[in-house]
């Protein structure tokens, strides 16, 4: 005994199956692809189908098909071409939402609309014989892929996903380094002295590191890779605040400049270390004048001129590096959960200034016979492209607020490792 009209039953029928598509398209990959309800269109697309053949069935009088012989030549002809045409599918760069929507359209298109008034090679006993096959196979290795899908593909992209997230959200905990004694300070830890465990209570060689987050982010790797009998290091920093250009986005930094000379001035390092994630210095609009010296290498010049006179032995600075979008993390992410490849280069920010900081940085160095430049770029540059994600694995160089993650700096310690072993060259102090 029926329940509903049949043309209350398909209505149900249409909207059950558009809301199973809204479902099918709106959630994420994984879940849209093992969801039950997320598939029920296509269990609706099907019960259409059968629904019309019956339907056409009954008025074409055809019931009594035979399926045992083969269709024509011009049938088998139109199916190769059908199949041609189908393969291609397979070289375009499509997405698989939209290669899954297609397919399941199409093969219900052949077999809605296939002549029911003649055999068919689809019809054939042959392709059911294929078909029983397929079916076996398909009960078999279904769980299998599901199963390490599940339990290892999807998890090892949930736990990039969550590492990359930590990575930001933890930040000011990641700034903090365990080997530092902070001294009490107007910004308080991890910002001002951070006093490192020597080996000597008098040093041979005292090394001093001094910026802004990055000489808080990076510093650890200084004294990682240069510590030794003999040496001392230490690091200063101020949030937000240029060693070498006057820092005009924060009130707390217009003086910032005198206290970096002050704090040379007191512990006159034989090595300094100038770790800085340059603002001004790149983001102020270029001189059109090529004669001239422009106002901010000139003040950057007097500067480093001022700290090379309480520096006995060797200066050296980062160079300016590529930035990110504000919203690169966001990008990246997106990109992995829905396994789509992004550009690296589409996550740079295009208007950031760097080749002008480059430049900049450039000539005020090479007024000081004892600096040189630190380049991160080769580290983080695959095939002419700055990367802040591992190429292979995604997992980031860089979080969400420009500083670098466990992995970059692993990344980074070969660089002072071999900048470090370069310091005796400077020397003047060692026996």
């Amino acid at each position: 005994m029926k329940l509903l009209p049949d043309w209350i039953a398909l209505a149900c029928l249409k909207i059950l199956g558009a809301l199973s598509l809204l479902y099918h398209i709106k959630l994420p990959p994984s879940q849209a692809f093992n969801y039950v309800h997320t598939r029920l269109w296509q269990f609706v697309v099907g019960i259409y189908v059968h629904r019309s053949t019956l339907v056409t069935s009954s008025n074409t009088g055809s019931d009594a098909i035979s399926t045992d012989k083969y269709a024509d030549k011009r049938t088998y002809l139109y199916y190769l071409a059908g199949v041609f045409c189908t393969s291609f599918f397979v070289f375009l760069p499509l997405d698989s939402l939209i290669i899954r929507i297609i397919s399941t359209f199409l093969t219900a298109g052949l077999i809605l609309y296939y002549p029911h008034n003649e055999p068919l090679f689809t019809s054939s006993k042959y392709m059911g014989y294929l078909g029983n096959i397929s079916y076996s196979l398909y009960l078999v290795h279904w769980p299998i892929f599901i199963f390490f899908k599940q339990n290892y593909i999807d998890d090892f992209v949930e736990q990039v996903l969550r590492l990359n997230e930590l990575f930001t959200s933890a930040d000011t905990y990641y700034l903090y380094y365990a080997k530092c004694a902070y001294r009490r300070g107007k910004f308080g830890a991890p910002w001002g002295w951070c006093d490192l465990p020597s080996k000597s209570s008098t040093p041979k060689r005292k090394i001093l590191v001094i910026g802004n987050s990055y000489a808080t982010n990076q510093g650890r790797l200084v004294y990682e890779m240069c510590r030794g009998s003999g040496v001392e290091v230490k690091i200063f920093t101020i949030p937000a605040c240029e060693v070498l250009a006057k820092s005009t986005q924060y009130e707390h930094c217009t003086k910032s400049n005198e206290r970096f000379l002050k704090v040379v001035h007191k512990y006159k390092p034989n090595v300094l270390f100038i770790l800085v994630r340059y603002t001004d210095m790149t983001e102020i609009p270029e001189s059109n004048s090529t004669t001239t010296i422009e106002n901010v290498v000139k003040e950057a010049s007097a500067i480093l001129s001022t700290i090379a006179q309480d520096t006995s032995d060797h200066i050296f600075i980062l160079d300016a590096l590529p930035k990110p979008q504000i919203s690169f993390m966001r990008l990246k992410s997106l990109a992995i959960s829905s396994r789509k490849t992004i550009r690296p280069i589409t996550l740079l920010n295009a208007t950031s200034g760097v080749e002008i900081g480059r430049r900049r940085l450039a000539q005020v160095v090479s007024t000081c016979s004892k600096c040189s430049m630190i380049d991160y770029a080769p580290v983080f540059t695959f095939n002419g492209t700055f990367y802040f994600y591992e190429p292979d694995t995604d997992v980031a160089f860089m979080n969400g607020l420009y500083h670098f993650t466990s992995l970059g700096l692993h990344r980074l310690r070969p660089l002072f490792k071999d900048t470090c072993d370069s310091i005796g060259n400077f020397s003047k102090r060692l026996n």
